[in-house]
């Protein structure tokens, strides 16, 4: 291993500095260090070669800087920065590298919001919960989200929100003008991926890396294609003729299903000597279809067009970006026949939660609604407090259409404390949905672990549907789960979470999943007409 670098010196300084400043310490110590980074940076000879009579010499190093620079290049070490490392949480570290983002506005999210990764601050940009706080406003917002989004898109791994549009804005700018479709992971829905798979149709003027140069400048020619990034995103361009087209779609898609060995040459022949009907793309990974097609066809999988209601949406009575009235005429413009108005509660403080009083007069305000072929249910996304119990009383609870019970904060808990929390909310006899059952946002937060059985378990006794919920940043309840929901007869709702109007169409995605997880019609609460949905979360006297 080589000597370390200036750079990384420097670099280590202003970690430093960045991480004091994160913590409120003396402004002038932390200036010291952030100066010190701005010298060391641009020193042509090596520190590491110096002794520390010879560091002392450089223009604005003292003893303690000194110090700390010989310890680092001879030794090592540099304790005081392993100090803050050890106090500080991954992820607000990671939140540092960010383009955009200073230590005086990190320490404002993680003190006030309680966010500790870019993931978590990615969705308090989507939910609004900026723009409130002291010095910031819709565009400073914006302009955070939009940074996030690149920091978290230039990771190795992706989401299928990115890898979707990413793909589209490719395939806008393709440069030839045969077939090409979308294949690999993106093709079967997987939530995130290392790279997009396109195959396309074998043409002259494509199938030269010089083809793609106005796109990307790190282009490599593989034995399949072409593999180079595109707006951050990893794409492999598998190049086909058209008599191999049938059977390279289909071995490029994968998935368990799928044996490399077939001797098929379209899909319709690997399914079929199987004696299965065409299985889609995106139930290929399921982990027991003979199983599931015992009981159901393809043809049964839910589809958009048979989703009723609009479940699980914030108005600006909590931290929404649009008023009551826009949020029904949205979802009645995309034809939906209900919505479901499920505000946050009060201890979601950050997000303007409301009060047993505030409940019931937007419960009025619902009521004086004047919009016509639209059911509106009046509910709220209730936080599930550490103990379990709900964070409001059984009163106000019982007066709502839809109670979604879901974990916003203390979510470091072991798995049995966590699994215990649940349950109890489960049991709750006014408690009619699990929303984002572990709290995970994919990517920057793993999410508290629970035992999934048994939560799925105590759903289907106490009659208690399960959200998937549709925020790509989300998707929990995670696909591998539906089928053993779906085995144990609970209700499944494809919730968008939507904090916007535009937030609804985020339904995509979880429609995407569901599908994966091979959620039929039948067993999706919101594919119910507005009567067949109230009686199913009110089918039992709870109390």
């Amino acid at each position: 291993m080589g000597k370390i670098t200036n750079k990384e010196i420097a670099d280590q300084f202003k970690l430093l500095g960045e991480l004091m400043e994160l913590h409120g310490e003396n402004k002038f110590k932390v200036r010291s260090y952030l100066s010190a980074y701005q010298k060391l940076r641009k020193l042509d000879a090596p520190l590491a070669d110096f002794e520390r009579e010879e560091l002392l010499e450089l223009e604005g190093v003292g003893k303690a800087i000194a110090d700390k620079i010989y310890r680092l290049s001879h030794e090592g070490t540099f304790p005081q920065l392993e100090e803050y490392v050890d106090k500080t949480p991954v992820g607000v570290i990671d939140l540092l590298s960010i383009r955009g983002l200073g230590p005086k506005k990190i320490r404002q999210f993680w003190q006030e919001l309680n966010i500790e990764s870019p993931g978590e601050l990615l969705y308090a940009c989507k939910e609004n919960r900026l723009v409130p706080l002291k010095g910031m406003g819709q565009k400073t917002q914006d302009k955070i989200e939009a940074q996030l989004e690149f920091h978290l898109q230039s990771a190795e791994w992706i989401r299928i929100d990115q890898a979707s549009a990413t793909a589209q804005n490719l395939l806008e700018r393709w440069p030839g003008r045969g077939r090409k479709v979308i294949t690999g992971d993106l093709r079967r829905n997987m939530p995130v991926m290392k790279a997009v798979d396109i195959l396309a149709e074998n043409e002259p003027e494509i199938m030269k890396a010089n083809a793609w140069e106005d796109l990307s400048d790190k282009i490599e020619e593989t034995e399949e294609g072409i593999t180079f990034r595109f707006e951050g995103v990893l794409f492999r361009i598998i190049f086909s003729s058209d008599e191999n087209w049938s059977q390279q779609l289909l071995l490029s898609t994968k998935g368990e299903l799928l044996d490399s060995t077939t001797s098929a040459n379209t899909e319709e022949e690997f399914f079929t000597q199987k004696g299965w009907p065409i299985i889609p793309p995106e139930l290929r990974d399921h982990p027991n279809i003979e199983q599931w097609l015992s009981k159901y066809h393809p043809d049964d999988l839910v589809e958009r067009k048979d989703i009723q209601g609009m479940v699980h949406l914030h108005t600006d009575w909590s931290d929404g970006g649009a008023s009551l009235e826009d949020m029904v005429q949205a979802a009645k413009d995309r034809g939906f026949s209900y919505i479901t108005i499920t505000d946050h509660s009060a201890a979601a403080f950050y997000a303007n939660g409301l009060s047993a009083e505030r409940l019931r007069h937007q419960r009025q305000a619902i009521d004086d609604l004047e919009i016509e072929g639209i059911r509106v249910f009046a509910g709220c996304e209730v936080d599930i407090m550490p103990s379990g119990i709900m964070d409001l009383d059984d009163d106000i609870l019982s007066e709502l259409d839809i109670v979604i019970a879901s974990v916003h904060s203390q979510l470091r808990m072991d798995e049995k404390k966590a699994t215990e929390r649940l349950l109890r909310a489960i049991a709750h006899p006014h408690v009619h949905m699990l929303g984002h059952p572990t709290g995970r946002l994919i990517l920057s937060r793993p999410g508290y672990p629970i035992d999934h059985r048994q939560i799925i378990d105590a759903c289907a006794e106490h009659q208690v549907t399960i959200e998937i919920n549709a925020n790509p940043l989300r998707l929990d309840l995670d696909w591998k789960w539906i089928p053993y929901a779906m085995q144990q007869g609970v209700m499944i709702s494809i919730n968008p979470d939507a904090h916007s109007k535009s937030n609804m169409d985020l339904l995509e995605y979880g429609l995407r999943v569901a599908r994966k997880g091979g959620l039929v019609k039948s067993m999706c609460i919101n594919a119910l007409d507005a009567d067949g949905f109230y009686q199913h979360l009110h089918r039992k006297d709870k109390g």
